[in-house]
């Protein structure tokens, strides 16, 4: 298990900030899964520029490389080619596929395993990823007709049958997007209709991507908020080329330890995300940053990628404390669901009470991010308390350092180091190592930033 150190006699605070630190965040991890899984359906070479090279994404390549799509990497263009006969010449491995830690990685192969007839997949993932819920995805796709088999627990390990699939009409009531994903990668291969419906808007990138490799779809926006997904099935995909804007969700730790150091030091360290996905259903966080008195700065902005992107900065003016927020709109929830232990840091330094509620899902994670967030920060001297489903976080002043441990979860993991570098004391993560999951140049940032630390 590796160690995150950092002492405050190696960091000069004052040095920082001198010029503009350009960081790019790596393509967008959501994105490239779904990139992947579609040029496994098309016949012929697929190209994705800018993907996500996380453990995540790296853990669906070998995963589609196991059913004889052929994938190559060139460095140097940062481009992935996948090569693919289509869903017909997918061909069942010996033993497992490893999905590692990625739950996207084993919800959508469940969807493109239900789609190829005659195919049989088993798979498996790490100690993390058997301890999720995979019935949520499982019981809709059986519902097509794929046969599907669980643990007892409805989690992995997991036997999937491709079969003759028909369309259905589906609730999505878990708020999913890898179910939703799955279910439109599946659909894809189905005889008949298949209808999703959406409550609550989830993260659109599955819809857009279909369009991009042929495959035709409608979305209908329901009162409320809501949407309706509708694919008429068979439909063959094509192949197309991609290209990937940068992750919003790890450009989140960069523009949040710029703004809340410009909150604890009074000045700016004058990073600047690049590129970054821009996407409404997943601007939750960049909007609690503004509601609670931060300057979200968007320049450089292109649709010449798969959707549209922005360079992103951050100014405080600091005439008023950050405020305090309560968020429990289900919508605004679900658009910030991987930010939720970033916006619980972010709101420890407003001056009053927080709320986020609505947070169920996160008990489901690489770890309990809930009971995890509170307990670690806490140990640095936030005031948070978790609920059922909720967190309640009290403002303070500073934080403390302490030895804390990530649990293993990419997300806290990376939170606690913020938190850590804010707090201007030495302090240690443990289980840092886990990083890589989202975000592999994490480390490389904090250097290229100007921050001093150890890993051992």
């Amino acid at each position: 298990m590796a160690v995150f150190k950092y002492y405050k006699a190696e960091n000069d605070i004052g040095k920082l900030g001198a010029g503009v630190c350009n960081i790019s965040c790596g393509g967008d991890k959501s994105v490239t899964h779904r990139a992947m899984m579609f040029a496994a359906m098309a016949e012929g070479e697929s190209a994705i520029a800018n993907p996500s090279r996380s453990l995540d994404c790296q853990a669906s390549v070998s995963a589609l490389e196991r059913l004889g799509v052929k994938c190559s990497f060139d460095a140097r263009a940062n481009r992935l080619s996948l090569r693919s006969g289509g869903l017909k010449s997918l061909s069942a491995p010996r033993g497992f596929i490893d999905c590692a830690n990625s739950g996207t990685t084993a919800r959508l192969l469940m969807g493109l395993a239900a789609a190829a007839e005659g195919l049989s997949v088993f798979m498996t993932g790490d100690a993390s990823l058997i301890r999720r819920p995979m019935g949520r995805v499982a019981a809709p796709l059986e519902a097509m007709g794929a046969r599907i088999v669980l643990s007892s627990q409805n989690t992995l390990p997991a036997a999937v049958s491709g079969r003759r699939l028909r369309g259905i009409e589906f609730d999505n009531i878990y708020n999913s997007a890898q179910v939703k994903a799955a279910l439109i990668l599946a659909a894809s291969g189905a005889a008949g209709r298949t209808v999703i419906t959406e409550r609550i808007p989830t993260r659109d990138h599955s819809e857009l991507m279909a369009e991009q490799f042929g495959l035709e779809l409608k979305k209908t926006a329901l009162k409320g908020g809501g949407a309706r997904v509708a694919v008429r099935g068979p439909q063959k995909a094509v192949p197309a080329s991609i290209a990937v804007p940068n992750d919003p969700s790890s450009a989140a730790f960069y523009i949040a330890l710029d703004a809340l150091f410009q909150v604890v030091y009074g000045r700016r360290l004058k990073i600047k995300a690049e590129s970054v996905l821009v996407n409404e259903s997943r601007s939750g966080f960049y909007e609690c940053l503004f509601d609670s008195g931060f300057d979200m700065i968007y320049t450089a902005c292109s649709d010449g990628m798969v959707e549209k992107s922005c360079d992103l900065e951050v100014n405080f003016g600091g005439y008023a404390p950050p405020s305090p927020q309560i968020i429990d709109s289900p919508a605004r929830v679900v658009s910030m669901i991987d930010e939720i232990p970033l916006a619980a840091l972010a709101l420890t330094f407003a001056r009053g009470e927080s709320y986020i509620g609505g947070l169920s899902e996160l008990r489901f994670k690489e770890t309990d991010r809930l009971a995890a967030v509170a307990a670690q920060l806490n140990k640095m001297g936030a005031k948070i308390k978790a609920g059922e489903d909720s967190l309640i976080i009290r403002g303070v002043k500073k934080l403390k350092g302490a030895a804390v441990d990530s649990g293993g979860d990419h997300r806290i993991a990376m939170t606690l180091i913020i938190a850590g570098i804010l707090s201007g004391a030495d302090f240690s993560v443990s289980g840092c190592e886990c990083v890589a999951v989202s975000n592999p140049s994490f480390f490389e940032d904090l250097k290229k930033i100007g921050f001093v630390f150890h890993i051992a």
